[in-house]
């Protein structure tokens, strides 16, 4: 019975043993660091100033009080600072708040109104394309021209087109991978 007593012992030492409740297990590893470096975020930021409203024949009007005739073209400028920077920032500008969803909220039929793409040009008046860079950061001025079409009949007679929700958005284009 000894012998069978000590064989279960050294047994289930010998199992313990196995299982490494008494032994140690090495590994090794090791570990090296990298000069990775930092990033930083690019910027998308445009400043306007007061804008100016001129008719037709180019003379600068009070657009809260001027009476438009069908046929006629009224043209927005303002001047406009653009500053982009990113390695592959490419934004464009575009106008917010015209066109026919707002010639109908504003009770004009939306044959009557035509609204014309945003037109980029230096102060000089060059054109730019509408395709902005950090290479083409600067001062521009910004047009867009609402023409009221000649319509049958006495349309959108009295009736008043509320410009005040007019604004120029810079949007920053998708890039492509």
């Amino acid at each position: 019975m000894k012998k069978m007593t000590t064989g279960a012992i050294l047994t289930g030492l010998g199992v313990a043993l196995l299982l490494g409740g008494g032994g140690t297990l090495a590994v090794w590893n090791a570990e090296a660091t990298s000069e990775t470096g930092t990033i930083a975020a690019g910027n998308l930021d445009l400043k306007a100033e007061a804008g100016t409203w001129r008719n037709g024949t180019g003379k600068k009007i009070d657009v809260t009080s001027y009476k438009i005739v069908p046929g006629e073209t009224l043209t927005y400028t303002q001047p406009v600072t653009v500053t982009l920077s990113g390695d592959r920032m490419v934004a464009k500008l575009t106008q917010h708040g015209s066109g026919i969803a707002s010639a109908e909220s504003n009770g004009f039929d939306t044959a009557s109104i035509e609204v014309s793409p945003v037109k980029l040009t230096t102060a000089r008046g060059a054109a730019v394309p509408n395709e902005l860079t950090p290479k083409t950061n600067g001062n521009f001025v910004a047009s867009t021209s609402f023409t009221f079409n000649d319509v049958s009949g006495q349309t959108d007679v009295l009736k008043e087109y509320e410009f005040s929700q007019i604004s120029y958005v810079l949007d920053q284009q998708p890039v492509s991978n």
